[in-house]
């Protein structure tokens, strides 16, 4: 569903509103591990197809305002998973799938000269296959670019609050000769930066 309009003749508003639900049958999933007494590591991890369904349903929410050479995007999304078939897993929601996300966008924009952008983007908690919950976070950024007649000047910083997975938990754990991982949740790399230089050859 979409909605536009113009307020106080000032404000340019669009909505976009998705409300979904989708059923997968047979899906591939990983079992439990079958057990091999020969060979030094035992456990071997296959797939087969679960004897139920995986559910999934939600809404997504977007709302864009203009005014002049300023825009502004937000965007909500409400998602939750589930799968049907049988197992301790019955019921459960699939792991590494955040129920709640939010991403806003800040643009200012003067055409052919100038543009800067602020971002920020909501992770809610996600399950996990161990049973636990993850943390929330918020990922911030920022990116600005210059134009001349030649050439122009871009920079792009992400993820400026340093947000890392290893900040809430280990991500390997011991022994370190033979360690074992978590499941990844979140950036390992942590604040990244990057820069251009366009030259316009026309």
């Amino acid at each position: 569903m979409n909605y536009r309009t113009r307020l106080f003749d000032l404000l340019d508003v669009s909505i976009n509103q998705l409300i979904f639900y989708t059923q997968l049958n047979h899906a591939l999933v990983l079992g439990i591990p079958a057990i091999i007494p020969t060979g030094p590591n035992s456990a071997v991890y296959q797939f087969s197809n679960a004897n139920g369904p995986i559910d999934s349903r939600g809404l997504e929410t977007n709302v864009r305002i203009g005014y002049e050479a300023f825009k502004l995007y937000a965007g909500y999304s409400l998602v939750d998973t589930r799968r049907r078939y049988t197992g301790e897993e019955y019921n459960s929601p699939i792991p590494l799938t955040a129920k709640h996300r939010v991403n806003l966008v800040a643009v200012y924009e003067l055409e052919g000269k100038f543009r800067l952008g602020l971002e920020a983007y909501y992770n809610g908690r996600k399950a996990l296959s161990t049973g636990e919950y993850s943390s929330p976070f918020w990922l911030l950024g920022i990116m600005g670019e210059r134009r001349w007649k030649h050439f122009s000047i871009f920079a792009n910083l992400e993820n400026i609050g340093n947000i890392r997975q290893d900040r809430y938990s280990p991500v390997v754990l011991p022994p370190v000769v033979q360690p074992s991982f978590r499941e990844v949740w979140a950036p390992l790399e942590g604040f990244v930066a990057n820069g251009s230089l366009k030259l316009l050859l026309n």
